[in-house]
């Protein structure tokens, strides 16, 4: 699977990461080889990191296209339409923000230089992280 990755210039995060899945993927299934498993197996492990493990829907598409890599580029086995699998709904962090009175009440604590600061920063809408 390494010499695969590299033949087609992926890079070393890829790389670590695709190997890193395809071992869970094998350990998951008893180490059977990914040969003997298909369509349904892949399903399962999925389902297992998104309901046991409660993985990110990043890190659930990042599994299965590691594992779609293996079956279609090293293996050249095909294991059939797994394009739903990648709809795997994503939330969104909603940023904390101040309402408008939040703000003037804010600002008639402060003076000086500091009030000057933070009107500059908050009328050029930029992020204090």
């Amino acid at each position: 699977m390494r010499n695969e990755i590299r033949r087609k210039h992926y890079s070393r995060n890829t790389e670590q990461a695709y190997v890193y899945w395809v071992r869970q993927y094998i350990f998951f299934h008893q180490k059977q080889h990914p040969k003997e498993l298909n369509k349904e197996h892949i399903e399962q492990f999925l389902t297992h990191l998104a309901a046991n493990k409660q993985t990110s829907g990043t890190t659930q598409t990042q599994a299965l296209n590691a594992l779609v890599f293996l079956y279609k580029q090293v293996l050249k086995l095909e294991v059939g339409d797994l394009n739903y699998l990648r709809n795997v709904r994503r939330f969104k962090n909603i940023p904390t923000v101040l309402g408008k009175d939040e703000v003037v009440q804010l600002f008639r604590k402060m003076e000086g230089v500091t009030k000057l600061m933070a009107g500059l920063l908050y009328g050029a809408g930029l992020r204090v992280e």
